[in-house]
């Protein structure tokens, strides 16, 4: 597996709308589930069933983040491969 980096940019991305009071049982709910469904998502990464570098290019906070960085041609980074 390779091990790449990219420039991002997050300040462009809206933020969603905040949540009303929760109570501290509810808080702890909601940060299991996002801790499992972020492992559940590096659990199909790993297992090569996602390929990371389509969401480059169908995810649209990602292609948010990208838009003021230049494309990268892999070409320039021949040496890697």
């Amino acid at each position: 597996m390779g091990l790449f980096t990219c420039d991002i940019d997050f300040s462009n991305l809206e933020l969603e709308p905040a949540k009303p009071n929760l109570t501290k049982k509810q808080q702890r709910t909601a940060r299991v589930k996002a801790r499992l469904q972020r492992n559940a998502f590096k659990d199909s990464v790993m297992l090569g069933e996602i390929d990371v570098s389509l969401l480059f290019q169908t995810d649209n906070d990602l292609i948010e983040m990208r838009s003021k960085f230049p494309q990268v041609s892999l070409s320039h980074c021949q040496y890697l491969c």
